[in-house]
């Protein structure tokens, strides 16, 4: 993979200048996006408020299986709504033009890898947190407690630096999956290379974004519809750059001379 160059100032610019571009149909593809989203998520909660009603009448494996079957279903359907995003992203940035169709170009084999990927790094989390925990536990058996109460600080404040990590490092394996084809523990692996050696730039990238998606969220919500595509076109330009993989140009005409 070629050794590209990253700069923070460079992918907000483009990403306004993108977004100035296109202002129009972002503000709608986010709207509409949003919109999902919230539906979605409001057909979620009312599924676990009818199960609380019936959990009187059907048994604790019945219940969990419910459970299971609905949030893998709901994040089915969030990961079908987020490649279709990414994937207009990816277009703009690249210099062509988005269409309503790559909202819903739905592929299966996206969805599972996507879905294996993120299992894959909560099975990461879940182990990291696990062993924080454990050793808390043992610390606190010891009988210090002193020692254990400081030893909690020091190791929930280290977890909390490695998560924002291996975030940074990671988070480039959905682009990997969506734009390169690539498999759920390939795409884990490519973002950890792509990503080398610019952590603290990727950090400083996404506190800005973060930062400019809030003002947006705190100028009456509607702000958000034009700082989240920011965001999202930002982080899709860095992709692009630490990626290696820059999107071909059709060769210039030749001049003829008579």
């Amino acid at each position: 993979m070629q050794e590209s160059k990253f700069n923070v100032g460079d992918a907000l610019s483009v990403a306004f200048e993108k977004l100035n571009q296109n202002l129009g149909f972002l503000f709608l593809v986010t709207l509409v996006v949003m919109a999902i989203m919230f539906f979605a998520n409001f057909i979620l909660q009312f599924m676990f408020m009818i199960f609380e009603l019936w959990s009187e009448f059907v048994s604790e494996i019945v219940g969990i299986i419910f459970m299971i079957f609905f949030v893998v279903i709901f994040s089915g359907f969030s990961i079908y709504i987020l490649i279709g995003y990414v994937s207009i992203i990816i277009k703009i940035i690249d210099g062509n033009k988005p269409e309503w169709k790559d909202l819903f170009n739905f592929d299966i084999n996206l969805v599972i890898r996507i879905f294996l990927a993120c299992l894959v790094l909560y099975l990461i989390f879940f182990a990291i947190t696990f062993l924080a925990i454990f050793s808390i536990i043992i610390l606190d058996l010891a009988g210090e407690e002193i020692m254990t109460e400081i030893s909690a600080i020091l190791l929930m404040s280290s977890l909390m630096i490695l998560f924002i990590f291996l975030f940074v490092r990671l988070w480039f394996f959905i682009f990997f999956i969506i734009d390169q084809n690539a498999g759920a523990v390939e795409s884990l692996i490519l973002s950890w290379k792509a990503t080398s050696g610019h952590t603290l730039k990727l950090v400083g990238l996404y506190l800005l974004t973060y930062l400019i998606y809030m003002a947006g969220i705190f100028c009456c919500c509607v702000g958000a519809f034009f700082t989240a595509p920011v965001a999202a076109l930002a982080v899709t330009y860095a992709y692009r750059k630490l990626s290696g993989v820059e999107e071909e140009k059709p060769p210039e005409p030749l001049e003829v001379h008579y």
